[in-house]
């Protein structure tokens, strides 16, 4: 990602209203929103500095015995990423920070909907059952 320092000419700071900044955020957020598929075993994730990276679904039970519950949630994304994608320990230390915390995010919500899933319970992975209204 490059970096752009200079200040764009006719910033207007006396008439800027809280309704330009809301919108500013929103802007601001779908251009460093991160791409996400699945196919498991696996969630893919394209950042916007444009590195592909993959993260297992198919968790067992020690699988997260090595990340320290110290560690800051941005610290142990980056663990888990590099764990699986090994090679790719600079990119991922280049990354930027939202874009690792929304990875982390959207991991564990896709995490419980695969989960969800499997047990029947996720409500888009099919229809809902008519038993309880037949009674």
């Amino acid at each position: 990602m490059e970096k752009n320092n200079t200040i764009p000419a006719g910033l207007d700071f006396d008439n800027a209203t809280e309704e330009q900044l809301e919108q500013g955020i929103k802007d601001a957020g779908r251009q460093l929103e991160n791409k996400y598929i699945v196919k498991y075993p696996n969630l893919y994730i394209r950042t916007i500095s444009g590195n592909t990276y993959k993260m297992a679904l198919a968790i067992p039970g020690n699988y997260f015995d090595d990340i320290d519950d110290d560690l800051s949630p941005l610290d142990q994304i980056i663990r888990m990423l590099e764990k699986e994608n090994p090679g790719k320990k600079k990119a991922i230390r280049a990354e930027l920070n939202a874009s690792l915390l929304a990875i982390a995010s959207k991991y564990g919500d896709v995490v419980e909907n695969v989960q969800m899933a499997t047990l029947g319970k996720y409500e888009p992975s099919g229809s809902k059952s008519n038993q309880t209204a037949q009674k």
